[in-house]
């Protein structure tokens, strides 16, 4: 038994690029984050609408963050990250 390549929390396949994979996982991560600022967005008009003070999205967020699975936020923030960097 050969150890498990892995990036982050995933194993990299045997027969895989190893530049092709992280892109490939980049873009999943993009596409993520997209969906996640689209519900931030809702969250904040929503807020708005509601008089409550803007800041209280904030708050929102930080919750859903707290309920997400630990290699969920990894891959959520990493995805963040690099988008913010490149």
């Amino acid at each position: 038994m050969g150890d498990i390549r892995r990036v982050g929390i995933r194993a990299i396949p045997d027969d895989a690029d190893v530049a092709k994979f992280l892109f490939s996982l980049s873009e999943e991560y993009e596409t993520k984050i997209k969906e996640v600022c689209e519900q931030m967005d809702d969250t904040i008009e929503q807020t708005i609408r509601s008089e409550e003070p803007p800041i209280f999205a904030f708050g929102k967020l930080l919750n859903y963050l707290a309920s997400l699975e630990k290699p969920e936020l990894i891959e959520l923030l990493a995805g963040a990250i690099w988008r913010e960097k490149w």
